[in-house]
């Protein structure tokens, strides 16, 4: 039983074993690029389920071994430094993916060095609100009908991002106590907006698809970028801004949460009561779901997340409490 236990650990950490990951990764050819990505999916398309479903579990192992904050003070753009400082996560897991896709060999390499990581890191930076190319994470294309569904792309995007506990061991600063839960998330990623407008609601309301960014889904992330840029570096944010969510509902479905009992101050329903993150609900009238122009939805979502950000005390000073003044009248 021993011998059987030391054997399936090694097989667990030893990258040249895993000759169903390398199989399934071959379409890559060794760089993952927007081209071979899509070569990927179409072949892992027609790849016997099971052999994709060992080669994952394979994934994950390396991602076990590498995935570690050694490895993330080598991290492109903005390393590692401590888990209340900023840290380009996402970027760091585009280079862990460069490092899985260039073979057994580069896996082996980076373990036992993790300073090689440099080497891979070729991902530029992206802005907040935009999307890496190719988007998401070798992981979470493994389930290659759900990618295909634009739907689905949207819903599992940046599942990756959070640490997990099966690799909480390689990251000694994050690994223990609760109040290291938010920063697990990687909030303070300097590609992720700390603000999230969600006006997915209204546009479904008036039959838009929920992916199709020139609706009033894309008008909510046009509407965040422009509070988000025009509030300036938040690195330094309290608790309560880690992450701040402002959903857009039709009212009919604002008073359907209103009813669970959340705190409503100037037409504004507040759903966190806790010392960390923020979650907010405004009401849109028929005739604001009506608009058509995106222009004229993108203004309105502006107010409206400005006012709900200043209705409800929210620990901004006064040079952003200001502009979030200024943005609510349409200034």
């Amino acid at each position: 039983m021993a011998l059987f236990g030391s054997l399936f650990r090694k097989k667990k950490s030893d990258p040249s074993s895993w000759d169903e990951l390398w199989t399934v990764l071959a379409p890559y050819g060794g760089r993952v690029t927007p081209s071979s990505t899509q070569a990927w999916l179409r072949a892992a398309a027609t790849m016997d389920p099971k052999l994709l479903a060992t080669a994952r579990e394979q994934l994950e192992d390396a991602l076990v071994l590498l995935d570690t904050e050694a490895a993330a003070r080598f991290a492109g753009g903005t390393p590692f430094t401590g888990p209340d400082r900023p840290f380009a996560r996402r970027r760091f897991l585009r280079a862990l993916d460069a490092v899985i896709v260039a073979g057994p060999e580069a896996v082996a390499r980076v373990v036992a060095d993790p300073s090689s990581l440099r080497s891979y890191d070729s991902s530029p930076a992206v802005a907040p609100y935009d999307l890496a190319d190719p988007d998401g994470y070798l992981i979470e294309r493994w389930e290659v009908a759900h990618w295909a569904d634009p739907t689905e792309r949207v819903l599992r995007r940046d599942r990756s991002v959070p640490l997990g506990k099966d690799r909480f061991t390689g990251w000694p600063s994050l690994a223990v106590g609760d109040e290291m839960r938010e920063l697990r998330k990687f909030v303070l990623d300097p590609e992720a907006g700390w603000l999230d407008v969600d006006a997915s609601a209204v546009g479904v309301r008036g039959g838009q698809v929920f992916t199709d960014r020139d609706g009033w889904i894309g008008a909510g992330i046009a509407a965040g970028r422009l509070v988000h840029d025009a509030l300036g570096d938040m690195a330094d944010r309290p608790p309560k801004l880690l992450h701040v969510f402002v959903g857009a509902l039709p009212r009919e479905d604002w008073e359907g949460e209103v009813g669970f009992g959340l705190e409503v101050v100037d037409g504004v329903a507040d759903a966190v009561t806790g010392d960390v993150n923020t979650e907010r609900y405004v009401p849109f009238s028929d005739e604001e779901c009506a608009i058509e122009d995106q222009d004229e939805r993108v203004g309105l979502l502006v107010r409206r997340v400005a006012h709900a950000l200043l209705a409800i005390d929210l620990p901004f000073d006064e040079e952003r409490a200001a502009t979030l003044r200024d943005l609510a009248r349409g200034a």
